[in-house]
């Protein structure tokens, strides 16, 4: 059911139009509704009357700094939970997801997942982005089965991180680091 569901998404994003962005070595299709904010990042803002949704965005990057520690100390605060996970490596890209839960002064909580798509010292980050959004951008450079192991670690999040970790996952975790 989960890999029909994933080909239902594949077909009715590729159905829609869209740009073209070639970078490290792939044809990224910007998806519909995405403005170009800079030669290489593009931004989908929510409509005005959905306040609980964030802005995505497709950064691609000519640099991949070293955010572990950063993120590791972020998840050191009480108010924060970071998970981030790596995939298997294929012949062309190596895989990250990160996902970042902070709560406000206010108690609700603002949540941000990232799919970063790197090779050799480049990446390309999806931000927030829609499942639907996320299988039109990489349909010619990324697996679909990395997109749906993405989107259904976040379906997990929802449980909470200790909740994730405490099941049979099977993925590698680089945040929290084991004890």
């Amino acid at each position: 059911m989960k890999k029909l569901l994933g080909l239902v998404l594949l077909i009715t994003a590729c159905g829609t139009t869209a740009t073209s962005h070639n970078f490290i070595g792939c044809n990224w299709h910007i998806p519909e509704g995405f403005k170009k904010l800079s030669e290489n990042e593009y931004r989908k803002f929510p409509a005005n009357e959905d306040l609980n949704t964030s802005f995505s965005s497709v950064i691609m990057s000519e640099t991949i700094t070293d955010d572990l520690t950063t993120l590791t100390e972020m998840n050191k605060m009480p108010d924060t939970e970071v998970l981030v996970i790596s995939y298997p490596e294929d012949n062309n890209y190596s895989y990250e997801s990160i996902f970042i839960k902070r709560k406000t002064r206010f108690g609700d909580s603002i949540s941000n997942d990232t799919l970063r798509v790197s090779k050799k010292n480049q990446a390309v980050g999806l931000v927030s982005l829609s499942q639907t959004d996320s299988f039109h951008l990489t349909s010619e450079c990324v697996s679909p089965e990395v997109i749906e192991q993405h989107y259904a670690v976040l379906a997990q999040l929802a449980q909470g991180v200790d909740a994730f970790l405490n099941t049979k996952h099977g993925f590698n975790i680089l945040v929290p680091q084991a004890n």
